[in-house]
Protein backbone atom coordinates (compact mmCIF):
# COMPACT_ATOMS: atom_id res chain seq x y z
CA UNK A 1 0.00 0.00 0.00
CA UNK A 2 1.36 3.44 -0.95
CA UNK A 3 2.14 6.08 1.66
CA UNK A 4 -0.67 8.26 0.33
CA UNK A 5 -3.24 5.48 0.48
CA UNK A 6 -2.13 4.48 3.97
CA UNK A 7 -2.61 8.02 5.27
CA UNK A 8 -6.00 8.26 3.64
CA UNK A 9 -7.05 5.01 5.29
CA UNK A 10 -5.82 6.17 8.70
CA UNK A 11 -7.53 9.53 8.29
CA UNK A 12 -10.79 7.92 7.23
CA UNK A 13 -10.70 5.37 10.05
CA UNK A 14 -10.02 7.95 12.75
CA UNK A 15 -12.74 10.19 11.38
CA UNK A 16 -15.29 7.36 11.42
CA UNK A 17 -14.33 6.39 14.98
CA UNK A 18 -14.78 9.97 16.17
CA UNK A 19 -18.01 10.32 14.17
CA UNK A 20 -19.66 7.32 15.77
CA UNK A 21 -18.36 8.09 19.25
CA UNK A 22 -19.82 11.60 19.01
CA UNK A 23 -23.13 10.45 17.58
CA UNK A 24 -23.84 7.40 19.63
CA UNK A 25 -21.33 6.80 22.47
CA UNK A 26 -22.69 3.27 22.12
CA UNK A 27 -22.02 0.39 24.46
CA UNK A 28 -19.78 -2.06 22.68
CA UNK A 29 -20.59 -4.95 24.98
CA UNK A 30 -23.18 -6.25 22.53
CA UNK A 31 -20.43 -6.60 19.95
CA UNK A 32 -17.87 -7.98 22.38
CA UNK A 33 -18.06 -11.46 20.94
CA UNK A 34 -16.22 -10.14 17.89
CA UNK A 35 -13.63 -8.01 19.66
CA UNK A 36 -11.20 -10.73 20.74
CA UNK A 37 -9.45 -11.08 24.07
CA UNK A 38 -11.56 -8.59 26.03
CA UNK A 39 -14.51 -11.00 26.03
CA UNK A 40 -13.91 -13.91 28.41
CA UNK A 41 -16.53 -15.98 26.58
CA UNK A 42 -15.13 -18.26 23.89
CA UNK A 43 -17.23 -18.47 20.70
CA UNK A 44 -19.54 -15.86 22.21
CA UNK A 45 -20.94 -14.98 18.80
CA UNK A 46 -21.94 -18.64 18.26
CA UNK A 47 -20.33 -18.58 14.80
CA UNK A 48 -18.22 -21.66 15.55
CA UNK A 49 -21.05 -24.10 16.12
CA UNK A 50 -21.54 -25.31 19.69
CA UNK A 51 -17.82 -25.41 20.47
CA UNK A 52 -17.05 -24.47 24.08
CA UNK A 53 -20.75 -24.57 25.00
CA UNK A 54 -22.75 -27.25 26.82
CA UNK A 55 -26.29 -27.60 28.07
CA UNK A 56 -26.55 -26.91 31.78
CA UNK A 57 -28.17 -29.86 33.59
CA UNK A 58 -30.19 -31.27 30.71
CA UNK A 59 -31.43 -30.76 27.19
CA UNK A 60 -29.31 -30.57 24.06
CA UNK A 61 -27.67 -27.86 21.97
CA UNK A 62 -27.69 -27.36 18.21
CA UNK A 63 -26.18 -24.69 16.01
CA UNK A 64 -28.97 -22.93 14.11
CA UNK A 65 -28.31 -20.93 10.94
CA UNK A 66 -31.94 -19.99 10.29
CA UNK A 67 -32.54 -18.05 13.50
CA UNK A 68 -29.86 -15.69 14.78
CA UNK A 69 -29.43 -12.27 16.32
CA UNK A 70 -26.36 -11.41 14.26
CA UNK A 71 -23.81 -13.15 12.07
CA UNK A 72 -24.64 -16.52 10.56
CA UNK A 73 -25.81 -18.64 13.49
CA UNK A 74 -27.05 -18.93 17.06
CA UNK A 75 -27.28 -21.84 19.50
CA UNK A 76 -30.62 -23.41 20.30
CA UNK A 77 -31.36 -25.33 23.49
CA UNK A 78 -33.85 -28.20 23.01
CA UNK A 79 -35.57 -30.66 25.33
CA UNK A 80 -35.38 -28.67 28.56
CA UNK A 81 -36.91 -30.29 31.64
CA UNK A 82 -35.93 -27.68 34.25
CA UNK A 83 -35.66 -23.90 34.40
CA UNK A 84 -31.89 -23.99 34.81
CA UNK A 85 -31.38 -26.01 31.65
CA UNK A 86 -29.79 -23.82 29.00
CA UNK A 87 -26.69 -22.86 27.11
CA UNK A 88 -23.65 -22.65 29.42
CA UNK A 89 -19.89 -22.18 29.33
CA UNK A 90 -17.23 -22.71 31.99
CA UNK A 91 -15.17 -19.52 31.72
CA UNK A 92 -12.22 -21.12 33.49
CA UNK A 93 -12.00 -23.99 30.97
CA UNK A 94 -11.76 -22.03 27.73
CA UNK A 95 -8.82 -20.36 25.99
CA UNK A 96 -9.45 -16.88 27.37
CA UNK A 97 -8.07 -15.49 30.61
CA UNK A 98 -9.82 -16.50 33.82
CA UNK A 99 -12.18 -14.09 35.56
CA UNK A 100 -10.67 -12.49 38.67
CA UNK A 101 -12.23 -12.34 42.11
CA UNK A 102 -13.19 -8.87 43.28
CA UNK A 103 -13.38 -7.55 39.73
CA UNK A 104 -16.58 -6.19 38.17
CA UNK A 105 -17.69 -7.52 34.79
CA UNK A 106 -20.38 -6.53 32.34
CA UNK A 107 -22.32 -9.57 31.14
CA UNK A 108 -24.77 -9.63 28.26
CA UNK A 109 -26.63 -12.11 26.08
CA UNK A 110 -29.33 -12.00 23.41
CA UNK A 111 -32.14 -14.55 23.72
CA UNK A 112 -35.28 -15.45 21.80
CA UNK A 113 -37.89 -18.20 21.89
CA UNK A 114 -40.61 -19.29 19.49
CA UNK A 115 -43.51 -21.02 21.21
CA UNK A 116 -47.14 -21.86 20.49
CA UNK A 117 -48.05 -21.96 24.17
CA UNK A 118 -46.11 -19.15 25.90
CA UNK A 119 -46.43 -15.47 25.09
CA UNK A 120 -43.65 -14.31 27.41
CA UNK A 121 -40.96 -15.91 29.55
CA UNK A 122 -38.58 -14.44 32.13
CA UNK A 123 -34.97 -15.25 31.30
CA UNK A 124 -32.00 -14.94 33.64
CA UNK A 125 -28.29 -14.57 32.97
CA UNK A 126 -26.50 -16.34 35.82
CA UNK A 127 -23.15 -17.42 37.24
CA UNK A 128 -22.33 -20.74 38.90
CA UNK A 129 -19.27 -20.70 41.16
CA UNK A 130 -17.87 -22.35 44.26
CA UNK A 131 -16.88 -20.64 47.51
CA UNK A 132 -14.52 -23.44 48.48
CA UNK A 133 -17.24 -25.35 50.30
CA UNK A 134 -20.29 -25.46 48.08
CA UNK A 135 -21.66 -24.31 44.74
CA UNK A 136 -23.24 -20.86 44.59
CA UNK A 137 -25.68 -19.56 41.97
CA UNK A 138 -25.70 -15.80 41.35
CA UNK A 139 -28.18 -13.96 39.16
CA UNK A 140 -26.58 -11.21 37.07
CA UNK A 141 -29.67 -9.88 35.32
CA UNK A 142 -33.08 -10.93 34.09
CA UNK A 143 -35.55 -9.74 31.48
CA UNK A 144 -39.05 -10.54 30.28
CA UNK A 145 -38.81 -11.87 26.74
CA UNK A 146 -41.77 -11.77 24.38
CA UNK A 147 -42.43 -14.66 22.04
CA UNK A 148 -40.50 -14.26 18.78
CA UNK A 149 -38.52 -11.18 19.83
CA UNK A 150 -34.77 -11.06 20.37
CA UNK A 151 -34.14 -9.45 23.76
CA UNK A 152 -30.94 -8.31 25.45
CA UNK A 153 -30.20 -9.39 29.01
CA UNK A 154 -27.32 -7.45 30.56
CA UNK A 155 -25.95 -6.32 33.88
CA UNK A 156 -22.81 -5.80 35.95
CA UNK A 157 -21.50 -8.51 38.24
CA UNK A 158 -18.67 -8.48 40.80
CA UNK A 159 -17.15 -11.92 41.30
CA UNK A 160 -17.17 -12.46 45.09
CA UNK A 161 -13.79 -12.68 46.77
CA UNK A 162 -14.64 -16.02 48.37
CA UNK A 163 -14.81 -17.65 44.91
CA UNK A 164 -12.48 -20.61 44.39
CA UNK A 165 -11.43 -20.10 40.76
CA UNK A 166 -9.87 -23.59 40.61
CA UNK A 167 -13.34 -25.11 40.96
CA UNK A 168 -14.71 -23.27 37.96
CA UNK A 169 -16.82 -20.24 37.08
CA UNK A 170 -19.69 -20.87 34.68
CA UNK A 171 -21.96 -18.43 32.86
CA UNK A 172 -25.34 -19.74 31.76
CA UNK A 173 -28.82 -18.74 30.66
CA UNK A 174 -31.94 -20.03 32.44
CA UNK A 175 -35.63 -19.25 32.82
CA UNK A 176 -37.98 -18.91 35.78
CA UNK A 177 -40.46 -21.45 34.35
CA UNK A 178 -41.74 -24.16 36.69
CA UNK A 179 -44.13 -26.34 34.65
CA UNK A 180 -43.35 -26.31 30.94
CA UNK A 181 -40.04 -25.21 29.46
CA UNK A 182 -39.58 -23.49 26.12
CA UNK A 183 -36.78 -24.22 23.70
CA UNK A 184 -34.80 -21.03 23.12
CA UNK A 185 -32.03 -19.45 21.08
CA UNK A 186 -29.00 -17.60 22.45
CA UNK A 187 -26.52 -15.39 20.61
CA UNK A 188 -23.79 -12.76 21.19
CA UNK A 189 -22.89 -13.63 24.78
CA UNK A 190 -20.17 -11.56 26.45
CA UNK A 191 -18.48 -11.24 29.82
CA UNK A 192 -16.08 -8.29 29.86
CA UNK A 193 -14.20 -6.42 32.55
CA UNK A 194 -15.89 -3.11 33.33
CA UNK A 195 -13.68 -0.32 32.03
CA UNK A 196 -12.12 -2.47 29.30
CA UNK A 197 -12.10 -1.05 25.79
CA UNK A 198 -14.93 -3.27 24.63
CA UNK A 199 -17.34 -2.08 27.30
CA UNK A 200 -16.50 1.53 28.02
CA UNK A 201 -18.48 4.36 26.44
CA UNK A 202 -16.03 6.74 24.84
CA UNK A 203 -16.11 10.17 23.26
CA UNK A 204 -13.19 12.23 21.93
CA UNK A 205 -13.29 15.97 22.66
CA UNK A 206 -11.18 18.32 20.54
CA UNK A 207 -10.89 22.11 20.57
CA UNK A 208 -9.42 23.93 17.58
CA UNK A 209 -7.75 27.17 16.54
CA UNK A 210 -6.05 28.08 19.83
CA UNK A 211 -4.29 28.69 22.05
CA UNK A 212 -6.24 31.79 23.05
CA UNK A 213 -5.51 33.68 26.26
CA UNK A 214 -9.22 34.26 26.99
CA UNK A 215 -11.25 31.39 25.55
CA UNK A 216 -8.85 28.48 26.11
CA UNK A 217 -8.67 29.04 29.90
CA UNK A 218 -12.48 29.04 30.04
CA UNK A 219 -12.54 25.66 28.29
CA UNK A 220 -9.82 24.37 30.62
CA UNK A 221 -11.85 25.49 33.64
CA UNK A 222 -14.72 23.26 32.55
CA UNK A 223 -12.44 20.32 31.75
CA UNK A 224 -10.71 20.62 35.11
CA UNK A 225 -14.03 20.85 36.97
CA UNK A 226 -15.26 17.57 35.50
CA UNK A 227 -11.83 15.90 35.25
CA UNK A 228 -12.17 15.42 31.49
CA UNK A 229 -9.15 15.32 29.14
CA UNK A 230 -9.27 16.71 25.61
CA UNK A 231 -7.09 17.37 22.58
CA UNK A 232 -6.30 20.95 21.58
CA UNK A 233 -5.56 21.34 17.88
CA UNK A 234 -3.25 24.37 17.95
CA UNK A 235 -2.34 26.89 15.28
CA UNK A 236 1.42 27.46 15.22
CA UNK A 237 1.32 31.24 14.84
CA UNK A 238 -0.63 31.51 18.12
CA UNK A 239 1.99 29.57 20.08
CA UNK A 240 4.51 31.82 21.83
CA UNK A 241 5.53 33.68 24.94
CA UNK A 242 2.12 35.30 25.38
CA UNK A 243 0.32 31.94 25.40
CA UNK A 244 2.95 29.75 27.07
CA UNK A 245 1.10 29.73 30.42
CA UNK A 246 -2.07 28.52 28.70
CA UNK A 247 -0.11 25.78 26.93
CA UNK A 248 1.50 24.71 30.20
CA UNK A 249 -1.91 24.41 31.83
CA UNK A 250 -3.16 22.27 28.91
CA UNK A 251 -0.33 19.82 29.52
CA UNK A 252 -0.62 19.96 33.33
CA UNK A 253 -4.29 18.91 33.06
CA UNK A 254 -3.33 15.82 31.08
CA UNK A 255 -4.61 17.11 27.76
CA UNK A 256 -3.01 16.52 24.38
CA UNK A 257 -1.90 18.99 21.71
CA UNK A 258 -2.36 18.35 18.00
CA UNK A 259 -1.08 20.14 14.91
CA UNK A 260 -3.59 22.44 13.16
CA UNK A 261 -1.18 24.16 10.70
CA UNK A 262 0.78 27.39 11.12
CA UNK A 263 -1.74 30.03 10.05
CA UNK A 264 -5.03 28.20 9.47
CA UNK A 265 -4.82 28.99 5.76
CA UNK A 266 -6.49 26.51 3.39
CA UNK A 267 -3.74 24.05 2.49
CA UNK A 268 -5.49 22.16 -0.30
CA UNK A 269 -3.89 24.32 -3.02
CA UNK A 270 -0.48 24.74 -1.39
CA UNK A 271 2.70 23.27 -2.80
CA UNK A 272 4.47 20.35 -1.16
CA UNK A 273 7.09 22.70 0.32
CA UNK A 274 4.53 25.17 1.66
CA UNK A 275 2.53 22.42 3.34
CA UNK A 276 5.60 20.83 4.90
CA UNK A 277 6.88 24.15 6.26
CA UNK A 278 3.50 25.01 7.81
CA UNK A 279 3.26 21.67 9.59
CA UNK A 280 6.92 21.39 10.59
CA UNK A 281 7.03 24.92 12.01
CA UNK A 282 3.91 24.20 14.04
CA UNK A 283 5.30 20.93 15.36
CA UNK A 284 8.51 22.70 16.38
CA UNK A 285 6.56 25.41 18.25
CA UNK A 286 4.46 22.80 20.06
CA UNK A 287 7.59 20.91 21.13
CA UNK A 288 9.31 24.11 22.29
CA UNK A 289 6.47 25.31 24.47
CA UNK A 290 4.83 22.08 25.63
CA UNK A 291 7.64 19.54 25.64
CA UNK A 292 5.40 17.15 23.73
CA UNK A 293 5.30 16.08 20.09
CA UNK A 294 1.94 16.20 18.29
CA UNK A 295 0.74 12.83 17.09
CA UNK A 296 -2.17 13.97 14.92
CA UNK A 297 -2.87 16.60 12.30
CA UNK A 298 -6.21 18.27 11.64
CA UNK A 299 -6.39 20.15 8.33
CA UNK A 300 -7.84 23.69 8.42
CA UNK A 301 -11.52 23.58 7.46
CA UNK A 302 -11.02 19.80 7.05
CA UNK A 303 -9.85 20.58 3.50
CA UNK A 304 -7.37 18.04 2.12
CA UNK A 305 -5.45 17.17 -1.05
CA UNK A 306 -3.21 14.37 -2.28
CA UNK A 307 -0.23 16.70 -1.88
CA UNK A 308 -1.08 17.13 1.78
CA UNK A 309 -1.20 13.37 2.31
CA UNK A 310 2.24 13.10 0.69
CA UNK A 311 3.80 15.97 2.64
CA UNK A 312 2.42 15.42 6.14
CA UNK A 313 3.82 12.47 8.08
CA UNK A 314 1.04 12.25 10.66
CA UNK A 315 -2.42 10.67 10.80
CA UNK A 316 -5.17 13.09 9.73
CA UNK A 317 -8.05 13.53 12.16
CA UNK A 318 -11.42 14.93 11.18
CA UNK A 319 -14.59 14.71 13.32
CA UNK A 320 -17.85 16.58 13.85
CA UNK A 321 -17.89 20.36 14.18
CA UNK A 322 -20.08 22.06 16.77
CA UNK A 323 -21.08 24.86 14.35
CA UNK A 324 -21.69 27.09 17.36
CA UNK A 325 -20.67 30.15 15.34
CA UNK A 326 -23.79 29.71 13.20
CA UNK A 327 -25.97 30.94 16.05
CA UNK A 328 -26.08 34.69 15.65
CA UNK A 329 -27.06 35.10 19.30
CA UNK A 330 -23.55 34.13 20.34
CA UNK A 331 -21.81 36.85 18.34
CA UNK A 332 -21.28 39.20 21.26
CA UNK A 333 -19.02 38.33 24.14
CA UNK A 334 -21.66 39.35 26.66
CA UNK A 335 -23.92 36.55 25.46
CA UNK A 336 -21.35 33.77 25.87
CA UNK A 337 -22.55 31.34 28.59
CA UNK A 338 -19.56 31.68 30.94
Amino acid sequence: MSKRRMKKCISFTLSIVMLFSMLFTFNLSTFAADTGDSNLVENGDMENGTNWWHSNGGGSLISDTDVKHSGNSSIKTNGRTNGWNGVAQVLTDNQRENPQVGKTYHASAWVMFDSETSSEVTFKLSIKRNDGTEDKYDNIAQATVLNGEWTLIEGNYTLPKDTDISKGVQIYIETTESDSFVDFYADDVSFTLVGSSSNEKLIALTFDDGPDKILTPLVLDKLEKYNVPATFMMVGSKIGEDTKDVIKRVIDLGCEIGNHSWSYADMANMTFEEIKKSVDDTTYAIEQYSGTKPLFFRPPNLSVSDTMFDAIDMPFVSGITANDWVNQQLQSKEQLPY
